[in-house]
């Protein structure tokens, strides 16, 4: 699920951001840094490590006048345009042609790869693409397993029929088998 990009444990994220080790796994905890826990230890991708490192450090100063200050946000992933590549849960349902439950159900079960991003999770669109093509490729196997079993059915009782189910029985035993 994770090919190809880089993963960093909490004490080197630390070590990179000059902090100590508690204020990474807080950054964690509160959602601020996105991570996923592998054993006992959390591991964070580099491109949220740059995204942290790109905000602006201390807190906000307090304005005398009027005016608004702009103020950096508190989670740095809450838009879908900030991660390229990552998509909400919806779009994720949408995509995969299910509710919104199932694809929290899959994210729970670790079948797709998802953080934390404020409120929402954001799921790595690579992931719910492969899973798309796998449930394709599930159904289609299993359309073909149906037409091949009412072909059984009627090859049992017509003689004429079973030259041609035995040729598709290879042709499933074949499919099936180069994967």
């Amino acid at each position: 699920m994770l090919m190809g990009k880089s993963l960093l444990t909490t004490k080197e994220v630390a070590q990179e951001l000059g902090i100590s080790l508690r204020q990474a796994q807080r950054l964690i905890s509160q959602g601020t840094l996105p991570a996923k826990k592998v054993g006992r230890d959390f591991m964070v991708e580099e491109i949220a490590l740059k995204t942290i490192k790109r905000l602006p450090r201390g807190k906000p100063r307090q304005s005398n006048s009027n005016h608004d200050v702009p103020v950096p946000p508190k989670r740095p992933f809450s838009k879908v345009e900030d991660m390229p590549n990552e998509v909400t849960v919806r779009q994720a349902a949408e995509i995969l042609g299910v509710g919104e439950r199932r694809v929290r159900k899959l994210i729970e079960r670790n079948r797709l790869f998802a953080y934390k991003a404020g409120r929402d999770h954001l799921v790595d669109l690579e992931d719910v693409k492969a899973f798309a093509v796998k449930k394709q490729t599930a159904r289609s196997e299993n359309e073909m397993y149906e037409a091949l079993r009412d072909l059984w059915r009627s090859a049992y009782h017509d003689p004429e029929l079973r030259p041609r189910y035995f040729a598709a029985l290879d042709e499933w035993k074949a499919m099936t088998e180069s994967e």
